[in-house]
């Protein structure tokens, strides 16, 4: 191999392009700013990552801070659920005695008296009836299949206002859906809180859960085809549903199918 041929063999390259032409002290520079560049880069991770977990304990704290006020409002509601309860009670028991001391003075007797005997028949009195809306054997037995696909779904029934006519009515509606294995209970307060003076029956549901929807649309399409006056409507516990919306519990949750029927004038 000739002298030249080594010479070129030993020649950088074109892989060194654009680097091939500088100077030492041109490289040095370029290398300088290089690791300055490096540096620079390595910081702003640092920072980076510094700023993440910072925010990810501000942002933990504040769902905990969501959490609690959802739990103080839960708390609140139920006391104040607690405190109508105890109202509406307490109003019903004056409604009650207010038509014994008007029945008393329709015919004469004193408040309190026992009601007079009828004479002995050997026919069997019938059973008084339930007045108003009462609902027949057969519209009860309906009602308990129309409502059979929502086995265990918590219902409560209240009257508002607390009325004579009211009351059992919603204690027989309460009969009818436990019979159709809906876990039904009777609560005035609930009621009065969550719906308010009813006309004819009102069933809130919770926006957005759709079992909750069915049931209550379901309820008052039933009772309505029997004359009732019956409505369905949303907007159950609105704020509390929010928040725990937010908090990452599904609005169809189980838990959120609660329905208030509310028995009104």
């Amino acid at each position: 191999m000739s002298v030249m041929a080594l010479i070129k063999q030993q020649q950088p390259g074109k892989g060194m392009w654009p680097f091939q032409t500088m100077s030492l002290p041109t490289a040095t520079v370029w290398a300088d700013a290089a690791s300055l560049v490096l540096l620079a880069c390595v910081i702003c991770a640092a920072v980076a990552t510094f700023v993440l977990v910072q925010t990810a304990k501000v942002k933990e704290q504040r769902w905990s801070e969501a959490a609690s006020q959802a739990q103080q409002q839960v708390a609140a509601l139920q006391r104040e659920l607690g405190s109508a309860r105890t109202a509406n009670e307490a109003n019903g028991r004056a409604a009650a005695a207010k038509d014994e001391v008007a029945k008393a003075k329709g015919t004469g007797a004193p408040v309190g008296a026992a009601p007079a005997q009828p004479a002995s028949t050997d026919a069997r009195a019938e059973p008084p009836k339930l007045p108003g809306r009462a609902l027949t054997d057969e519209q009860v037995q309906a009602l308990a299949r129309r409502m059979a696909p929502f086995t265990h779904q918590h219902i409560t029934v209240g009257a508002s206002p607390v009325t004579l006519e009211s009351g059992r009515f919603a204690d027989q509606l309460v009969i009818a859906l436990r019979a159709a294995g809906v876990s039904a209970e009777r609560s005035d307060s609930s009621a009065g809180i969550q719906i308010g003076p009813a006309h004819g029956v009102v069933a809130r549901y919770v926006t957005g859960n759709q079992r909750s929807e069915q049931f209550a649309k379901s309820l008052t399409e039933e009772l309505a085809a029997d004359g009732i006056t019956a409505r369905a409507m949303n907007g159950l516990v609105e704020e509390i549903m929010q928040a725990l919306v937010k908090q990452g519990r599904p609005i169809n949750d189980p838990a959120n199918e609660w329905v208030v029927v509310a028995i009104g004038d």
